[in-house]
């Protein structure tokens, strides 16, 4: 809004920045001023204002952030890398702290960005299976018939996890692994979600 202090709004934001209330004001503070402030300071420099957003605030900060307009008069668009700065600036808050943060969002919108990151399969699905020589199919080529070997993957909390864009992968699995410690729940719902897209194809 237009500053009533002769000051600039830059101005008005540095010292908003700079209050070293901040982590009490935020929860006060609507979504387009949170989104201001992250525009103006970097997200990489505003991982404490992030974490002290409540659940409410985030959500409608990663809707305004997340959503972009490819070109005038067509639907808006998830910006993926965007998502993936967000979890790397998250994860970079602490462990514990990224996954309560995430653990406080709509599985939907963890799910739809985690998606666009990863493939999720139940690793049953890879098991030895019988040839009609006799001859089994040892687990490892199994999980990699479709791909590549050099593909990123890991198993969390008794599931595959294969990479299918490298960037924020470190973040990724550092979030997967606290969540299936801390928040085994939400961890469960968001992995079964990824796993039916992952199946879908």
């Amino acid at each position: 809004t237009a500053p009533r202090d002769g000051g600039s709004v830059d101005h008005r934001l540095a010292r908003l920045l700079d209050t070293p209330f901040l982590v009490r004001v935020v929860p006060h503070l609507a979504p387009e001023t949170l989104r201001q402030l992250i525009q103006y300071r970097g997200l990489d420099a505003c991982g404490e204002l992030v974490t002290s957003a409540t659940p409410a605030q985030l959500t409608s900060l990663l809707d305004l952030d997340l959503w972009r307009h490819a070109q005038p008069g067509r639907d808006e668009q998830f910006d993926v890398d965007r998502f993936g700065e967000w979890l790397e600036v998250l994860v970079d808050t602490g462990d514990s702290v990224a996954a309560r943060t995430v653990a406080a969002l709509d599985t939907h919108l963890v799910i739809a960005g985690l998606s666009r990151y990863l493939r999720v399969f139940d690793p049953g699905t890879f098991e030895p299976v019988a040839q009609s020589d006799d001859e089994s199919i040892e687990r490892h080529d199994l999980m990699n018939s479709e791909t590549s070997r050099d593909v990123l993957e890991c198993e969390v909390g008794g599931y595959l996890v294969r990479a299918r864009r490298t960037d924020a992968w470190d973040a990724i699995v550092t979030l997967l692994v606290t969540l299936e410690t801390e928040h085994n729940h939400y961890f469960h719902a968001v992995m079964r979600g990824c796993r039916r897209l992952s199946n879908s194809t």
